[in-house]
């Protein structure tokens, strides 16, 4: 594994001129106090070796046009970045048969590791972007099961929502209970009402023909009677001129046999007009046919008709509110088991996946890494270092450098852990510590490096 044999740096960040020659030793560690250049010196290595990704946003020193970093690998390759005040520039590499490759970058990044920048600073990522991280290492590529899930969630999210509120609707809705299924048909009733006033009518003209028949009768009974009376006091009349009249007495003999025929005649009239009750019985007989319907419980299921209908639309609007809730609850039902595959799809990914520590996984949830069994941020100190630092040099890079710049934040069994690991791998770690404490630190003052 090639690592840096010598460094220089010329006006980067607060660089004016730095050269560190390490001798190809395994740990390199950069002290001093802060804003002297510390930073800036890991910061030109990271920029060397990966590129405009790691370019600062000001990375030439105040005051100056241009920027220049070399660095010397311990197979012999040379790799000079020049950098202009707005970033722009150049890189040149030359190997140790002196060929140049057409894309310096390209062949950079196929030989270094993926975390070279500062493997221990995963330790402080979330444990989620741990996680991502280490997928990426593994090669695990959810990124379609994740847009597929996140699409799913939001779509079951939403469909949550809409079945809450449709329930919440029907719920609201009031269920009468004894209420037919279908609406009163009023509009029926109201032409049986109308039946049955046109009965009642046919009733009262059956009803005035009786009385218009009776009044008939009676008038010609009073005809009679009338007429029996004129005869009668014709009796009498002539009866009294006889007794007064002997000279008209057989005048009025002959009068009072007519008269008494004729009251004869109209006794027989009479009796025979108050015989004949044909038509009132005939009245009677075509009224008494017509039967009225009682009207009353007509008129009662009209009056409440309408509360009816509405408590038979409140019902059916009832019905179908929670038949749109149950639909809800079913289209989310069936979003649950598409993620719980998705889910299932992953797990058997992780599952089946390869990571470059033993005892190294992730959860089911894909979110929290694991070292033998458990969450990792519940691993020892050591073992932490161990993880970062083979996830670091994973995949054996040909160029083994490893920039740590919170190293002060180690304490010394770490750092010697640290060093233990790079020296088994061939590999060489840059340390960022802050003072002077450190045995055979690069003290950086002022942007160079003290020479004491």
């Amino acid at each position: 594994m090639s690592v840096i044999q010598f460094v220089r740096a010329k006006n980067f960040k607060r660089i004016r001129v730095v050269e560190v020659d390490t001798a190809g030793k395994p740990v390199v560690t950069v002290g001093g106090r802060n804003g002297q250049g510390k930073s800036s010196l890991l910061d030109a290595i990271a920029l060397a070796l990966l590129g405009r990704g790691s370019m600062p946003s000001t990375p030439v020193r105040a005051g100056e046009d241009k920027a220049e970093i070399e660095i010397g690998m311990s197979d012999g390759i040379r790799i000079t970045r020049r950098i202009n005040v707005d970033g722009t520039g150049t890189i040149k590499i030359q190997t140790a048969d002196g060929m140049a490759p057409s894309k310096p970058q390209e062949w950079l990044d196929a030989r270094l590791a993926k975390l070279t920048c500062d493997p221990v600073r995963f330790l402080s990522l979330p444990a989620k972007e741990q996680a991502e991280t280490l997928r990426r290492l593994a090669g695990i590529d959810t990124s379609i099961l994740d847009a597929e899930r996140a699409k799913l969630y939001a779509e079951r999210t939403d469909v949550n929502r809409d079945a809450k509120r449709l329930q919440a609707a029907a719920d609201s809705l009031t269920r009468h209970i004894g209420v037919p299924a279908q609406e009163v048909d009023i509009a029926a009733l109201a032409a049986t009402l109308d039946d049955i006033a046109k009965v009642q009518a046919s009733r009262r003209d059956a009803d005035r023909a009786v009385e218009e028949a009776r009044r008939s009768h009676e008038a010609a009974i009073q005809a009679a009677e009338a007429g029996k009376t004129r005869a009668d006091n014709a009796v009498t009349q002539y009866s009294a001129d006889v007794e007064n009249l002997e000279r008209q007495l057989k005048a009025a003999k002959d009068a009072l046999a007519q008269a008494r025929d004729a009251s004869a005649k109209w006794d027989a009239k009479i009796e025979a007009v108050k015989a004949d009750t044909v038509a009132i019985v005939n009245a009677e007989a075509a009224r008494d046919a017509i039967v009225i319907p009682d009207a009353e419980p007509i008129r009662a299921e009209l009056a409440g008709a309408n509360a009816v209908n509405a408590k038979v639309r409140a019902n059916a609007e009832k019905d179908r509110a929670e038949a749109a809730a149950s639909e809800a609850v079913k289209a989310s039902d069936a979003i649950t088991r598409k993620i719980e595959s998705i889910d299932a799809q992953k797990v058997q990914a992780l599952a089946s996946a390869s990571f470059p520590v033993d005892g190294l996984g992730i959860d089911e949830t894909g979110t929290v890494p694991l070292f033998r069994g458990v969450p990792l941020d519940q691993a020892s100190q050591a073992e932490k270092i161990r993880v970062a630092m083979s996830i670091a040099l994973a995949g054996n890079p040909e160029i083994g450098v490893v920039l740590i710049r919170d190293a002060s934040l180690l304490d010394s069994d770490s750092v010697a852990e640290v060093a233990k690991i790079a020296e088994s791998r061939g590999a060489q770690v840059w340390l960022e510590r802050v003072g002077y404490d450190d045995d055979d630190a690069v003290i950086i003052e002022d942007g160079t490096v003290r020479s004491d």
